[in-house]
């Protein structure tokens, strides 16, 4: 059974087709293992699919005026489409493949890896950053470290 929830909000005003598809998953859902691994997928999901480069990805949607990204937060990833209503069709089999066949080119790993190592030696040098970063782990405390009350 498909326990997916679909919303849907219609207006008419203008011919754009916004499209938001989230899944659990995110800090709240990593561990000491796995940790910002939701982030690291973020960062290679439009890097291209088996039958699309990362280069046409982003020429279909933005070549047609759209718009496509990633996101990953603390509970939640997914990927983030603003399309001309007329181009839906072509745009909904990208966001197929995207989702069902994204390849992870391995020399975008160890780039994406390093940028990400990167950012959080620089994160460390920040006190606000450290500090919401410390909060934020309070607020949103990870599935495997509940405790018990």
């Amino acid at each position: 059974t498909n326990k997916s929830t679909l919303l849907v909000k219609e207006d008419r005003r203008l011919p754009i087709v916004s499209i938001r598809i989230a899944f659990l998953g995110g800090l709240r859902f990593e561990n000491d293992y796995n940790n910002g691994i939701t982030n690291f997928m973020k960062e290679l999901l439009l890097k291209g699919t088996k039958s699309l480069s990362a280069d046409e990805i982003i020429q279909k949607i933005e070549g047609k005026g759209g718009s496509i990204s990633a996101f990953s937060g603390r509970n939640s990833f997914g990927l983030s489409v603003d399309i001309l209503k007329e181009n839906l069709d072509e745009t909904l089999e990208i966001i197929k493949q995207v989702l069902t066949s994204s390849v992870f080119p391995e020399a975008d790993v160890e780039k994406v890896r390093k940028k990400i190592l990167a950012d959080i030696v620089s994160e460390q040098d920040d006190v606000f950053r450290t500090t919401s970063n410390l909060f934020m782990s309070t607020l949103f405390e990870r599935q495997d470290r509940k405790s018990v009350v």
